[in-house]
């Protein structure tokens, strides 16, 4: 397994057989990067990309330019998509995948957008539901700072 995960087997109490999903283990993955030399683990530049399993291809890009005005930013082939946010260096690759394959939160809770203003909650609303999402729900984490969460056609949660 890679650095950082382990596979538990073994046998349940009514003698069951079975085989755990993969653990991960924070202390493996440090010893393995080399955490706590200065404090630094991986050096980066930020997040570069979210890749993003969606049954149709044609739907979710309709509704990522629609609701957010991403921008195609090249095509691998004609189920995979990458996108971002003009001006900006962030991306987010959309792949159509089959059955077989989860979308939808599938262990990832959401992810966010950080949004221009504030205040023009209702009109990101009205975007998002004109592009194919909908309101989940709305709120303030604290005074001063409100928050949506919306979902897109496929289920992934998404944080304004």
């Amino acid at each position: 397994m890679p650095g950082g995960l382990s596979e538990t087997s073994g046998q349940s109490a009514d003698g069951a057989r079975f085989i755990a999903r993969p653990v991960f283990d924070a202390n493996a993955v440090r010893r393995a990067f080399g955490a706590g030399r200065n404090g630094v683990t991986i050096k980066t530049e930020g997040l570069t990309h979210i890749n993003l399993n969606v049954r149709d291809i044609k739907k979710s890009l309709k509704f990522y330019q629609g609701a957010f005005g991403l921008q195609i930013r090249f095509w691998e082939g004609d189920r995979m998509v990458s996108l971002n946010t003009p001006g900006c260096r962030d991306t987010i690759t959309l792949c159509q995948v089959g059955e077989q394959l989860p979308v939808g939160s599938g262990g990832l809770t959401h992810f966010g957008f950080r949004i221009a203003s504030k205040g023009d909650l209702d009109s990101a609303v009205k975007e998002i539901e004109r592009a194919g999402g909908r309101l989940l729900s709305r709120g303030e984490h604290g005074p001063g700072h409100p928050y949506l969460y919306v979902a897109d056609p496929d289920g992934y949660v998404i944080e304004l």
